[in-house]
């Protein structure tokens, strides 16, 4: 396993059901509810915010593994992952999804992780149920 070649913080400071984000916003969405049990409900949000600290210009990797999703469009989706550069050293990050239509194949596990140069940072765990 690699290391890390600097020392920061990495806090997960809310997990669980949030109000709306908007991902352009500098503005977080606020935490509704902390859990791990998501109903399947169009326009529901999960994730969790990260709190990093002494971070500024570390490079984070995330990755949301969820079920075999096809969309509206009938065309299946696979997991994603995306980059996230830290900008200053007392850092708030949300990472997570909104479950859209049709909501029936957004059932199942949803695991969302973090990583650093190859190092796993933060790691949960979403059931997303029917209601």
């Amino acid at each position: 396993m690699k290391k890390s070649k600097k020392k920061f913080e990495v806090i997960i400071e809310s997990y669980g059901l949030y109000t709306q984000w908007r991902s352009r916003s500098r503005e977080l969405p606020k935490i509704i509810e902390f859990t791990n049990v998501i109903k399947a409900y169009a326009g529901n949000e999960f994730g969790m915010i990260l709190r990093i600290r002494k971070g500024k210009g570390v490079k984070l990797d995330y990755y949301v593994g969820r079920p075999v999703l096809k969309g509206s469009s009938n065309i299946v989706e696979n997991d994603f992952t995306g980059k996230h550069i830290i900008r200053s050293n007392d850092y708030k990050f949300f990472v997570g999804d909104c479950i859209d239509h049709p909501v029936e194949d957004k059932i199942g596990k949803w695991i969302i992780s973090i990583y650093s140069e190859g190092i796993l940072l933060a790691e949960k765990t979403f059931s997303v149920v029917k209601p």
